[in-house]
């Protein structure tokens, strides 16, 4: 038990009681002076009643509501004035905190509207201020991940690990915890849904479904493997296909290399998937895999929406759709030396690139000098 004398000292103000009278009383404002999400008032008013049951404390604006004009007058607090002098500082520490959580949750929710995306928190918060900083998490328009190691499952690499691999941790944690959601953490997202080379692949959740992802990039569709130069994870490339609608985006990489090689002191050049996505993609076209308007939404309208992208005035490619050509790697720029799709036969040639006016690429010449690219947002 804490001694009733030493909780006395910790709520003493000693300037405030050799200087303020007993009887005195005052009324003050809490403000929030920029922009951002009202939050934590409760919070400040429980300081206040702590020290004296008759603070009153008289909310103005809701909680979770923005304030786009500040000053903005948040609440008045009317009582004892040594009451209000001793918690004032504390109090505003735990609001101008919890406000500014939920302002930025707010940004981050605002910057994924209409994307389908949710924002979490995290479990990992300042010690002793999980229940508050959470609240402020929902307060901003976020939702609330697991509280802590108990109420929610999981499974990380190391997990997998110890538990025999994926599917083996998965089974393991369902029978022992049937109550509890199950999240598996994975390097990449064909590993939940096709598994890996040696291991079958996850079917569902423990709801018994496959998790939606909205904003899904699939960094080439043709994944291959750059030294066997042959398909690798067929499964992989089957399961893209298949669940082509909740892939919002195509993207290219420097790909592929395998763990092994990534990891290495030296990891080898990769390949560009820029030198031959756009043919990749007009060939799937022209198998019926997919049809133009799904290449631009997922190249074009769906990346400029989802990240916010500005438009690019005078800029555009030129493809011949219907050119049949054979990948080969004398042909590229790739430091790689090699192509995974070497002697692949494939439709649809980049025969000209325009960036804002100018020409940067035309018939396998590149143009636009080294450092002509800048940033989108900038």
């Amino acid at each position: 038990m804490v001694d009733p004398r030493r909780r006395a000292a910790a709520r003493a103000h000693a300037t405030s009681e050799a200087l303020v009278p007993a009887a005195a009383r005052c009324r003050a404002q809490l403000l929030l002076e920029e922009p951002g999400i009202v939050c934590g008032v409760p919070v400040a008013a429980a300081v206040f009643r702590a020290l004296h049951e008759t603070v009153h404390v008289e909310p103005s604006l809701p909680e979770g509501s923005a304030v786009t004009a500040p000053p903005a007058v948040l609440a008045t607090i009317d009582g004892p004035a040594r009451a209000v002098l001793t918690g004032e500082r504390v109090a505003l520490n735990l609001a101008s905190r919890l406000c500014g959580i939920a302002s930025l949750t707010r940004r981050y929710v605002d910057l994924v509207e209409g994307t389908g995306a949710t924002i979490l928190d995290t479990r990992k918060t300042t010690p002793g201020l999980r229940a508050l900083e959470r609240y402020a998490v929902r307060c901003g328009g976020g939702t609330n991940h697991r509280d802590g190691l108990y109420d929610a499952i999981l499974i990380k690499e190391n997990h997998s690990a110890l538990a025999g691999g994926v599917v083996a941790a998965v089974e393991r944690a369902r029978a022992a915890r049937p109550d509890l959601p199950i999240t598996v953490e994975v390097r990449l997202w064909g590993g939940m849904v096709a598994g890996s080379r040696d291991e079958p692949a996850l079917a569902a959740d423990a709801e018994g479904r496959l998790e939606s992802f909205t904003e899904l990039v699939a960094t080439t569709i043709a994944n291959a493997d750059s030294r066997a130069g042959v398909s690798r994870l067929a499964a992989d490339q089957a399961a893209l296909w298949e669940n082509l609608e909740v892939i919002d985006c195509f993207a290219t990489d420097h790909a592929p290399h395998t763990l092994a090689e990534k990891d290495g002191e030296d990891p080898p050049p990769g390949y560009p998937g820029l030198e031959t996505a756009m043919a990749l993609f007009f060939t799937a076209v022209q198998e019926g895999r997919l049809t133009l308007e799904n290449l631009l939404a997922r190249m074009v309208t769906n990346p400029r929406r989802i990240f916010h992208l500005p438009e690019q005035p005078e800029t555009w490619i030129e493809v011949e759709p219907q050119a049949c050509w054979e990948i080969s790697a004398a042909q590229t720029y790739a430091r790689c030396g090699g192509t995974p799709f070497e002697g692949r036969k494939v439709h649809g040639r980049v025969r000209r690139v325009v960036l804002r006016g100018r020409e940067a690429y035309r018939d396998g010449l590149v143009l636009a000098p080294p450092g002509f690219g800048r940033n989108l947002r900038g």
